[in-house]
């Protein structure tokens, strides 16, 4: 049987459609069976969709201690610009599953990398949502 996460690698990166926030909201639905409302207008610049992350974050996750196999992750970029991607505990090892920008696509990357070249890892978070 293969991991839960390896259906979404390669999806297209859409802004707005098919991004950060739409990929954490997609398997929390699929792989958790949790319904999450986040409002269906995503900003689609870089900069709203960061924005909107840091707005929205407190309403609709809450910040846990260790990583959930499945939840969200929230990074920040650029010093100041939210990115969420999603956990993954594969191999004994923490990889975060995440609609990348500059890729285009979805793509699976191991913590340890994501911060050391591009992000700030800013929490692990858990979903507020109903089944």
């Amino acid at each position: 049987m293969r991991p839960w996460h390896e259906k979404y690698i390669g999806q297209p990166y859409i802004p707005g459609i098919a991004d950060c926030m739409n990929l954490a909201e997609q398997i929390a639905n699929e792989v958790l069976g949790l319904r999450i409302d986040i409002p269906t207008m995503h900003e689609t610049s870089l900069r709203g969709q960061a924005e909107q992350l840091d707005r929205l974050k407190a309403t609709y996750a809450e910040r846990v201690d260790a990583p959930i196999d499945a939840q969200p992750v929230l990074f920040v970029a650029r010093g100041r610009f939210f990115h969420c991607g999603v956990n993954v505990l594969t191999g004994g090892e923490h990889w975060v599953l995440h609609a990348d920008q500059s890729s285009g696509f979805v793509v699976c990357q191991r913590l340890r990398d994501l911060t050391r070249w591009a992000y700030k890892f800013e929490g692990y978070y858990k979903w507020l949502a109903t089944k």
